[in-house]
């Protein structure tokens, strides 16, 4: 079905579900999050950084949208070719995060004074969840092409992405902030509770930097109708 539309393959039912996944995780553990109304009134700018369950929301919320974005790039590798591709995984990505929105305004609605710092965390997680679909895209493509399975290799990437840097963060020298911000988990957590510039730049820079080579690659994928 190489003919149908973009806006067909972009909300196809699988990726509605993938989707609803994403929602139901963000929704519970956002939640959770909700304080008590005797802390609402308490809770400051400074605060934030402060709550448990707040951050494990952003955790989750980071987490979740990289897996819809390696799905959905992965699922992508199969439609008509690598442009066509990419510009799935640019729609996909957008649809998750229109989707998140509601959840991100009702956290500023509880933190008002947090609301620069978490229009930074959206920022970043639509770039790292962008990352992430276009990995997925360039493995699967080269799996296709191969005929090897890519299951195995995509999520050992994302999981190396993610959590390798966390653990060499913990090491005891001057560069250790700016290796832990590699991992997107822990720069959404260093982006709650304030960043300095010098690092929150090269947090940005790793999916900038991932993105950019991924978009120029222009090798044609196989057709099919995918799913």
């Amino acid at each position: 079905m190489a003919n149908r539309s973009y806006l067909y393959d972009l909300l196809t039912p699988d990726g509605m579900q993938i989707h609803s996944i994403l929602l139901l995780v963000c929704g519970t553990s956002l939640l959770l999050a909700i304080p008590f109304a005797g802390r609402v009134s308490q809770i400051t700018d400074s605060a934030i950084g402060d709550l448990h369950l707040p951050s494990a929301f952003f955790v989750l919320y980071t987490l979740f949208m990289a897996l819809v974005g390696l799905n959905r790039g992965t699922l992508a590798a199969h439609r008509r070719d690598m442009a066509y591709g990419k510009a799935l995984v640019v729609g996909q990505v957008l649809v998750a995060q229109a989707l998140v929105v509601p959840f991100l305004v009702f956290v500023r609605a509880i933190f008002p004074g947090a609301a620069g710092r978490i229009a930074l965390v959206a920022s970043y997680v639509t770039l790292t969840t962008l990352a992430s679909g276009l990995i997925g895209l360039a493995i699967e493509s080269r799996a296709l092409r191969t005929g090897k399975s890519s299951f195995p290799l995509r999520h050992l990437v994302i999981l190396a992405y993610f959590v390798v840097p966390v653990f060499l963060g913990f090491a005891d020298h001057a560069a250790a902030r700016y290796v832990s911000v590699l991992s997107p988990l822990s720069t959404v957590l260093q982006l709650l509770t304030g960043l300095p510039v010098a690092v929150g730049v090269v947090a940005f820079l790793l999916p900038i930097a991932i993105v950019i080579p991924l978009f120029a690659s222009g090798r044609r994928g196989p057709q099919g109708d995918g799913r």
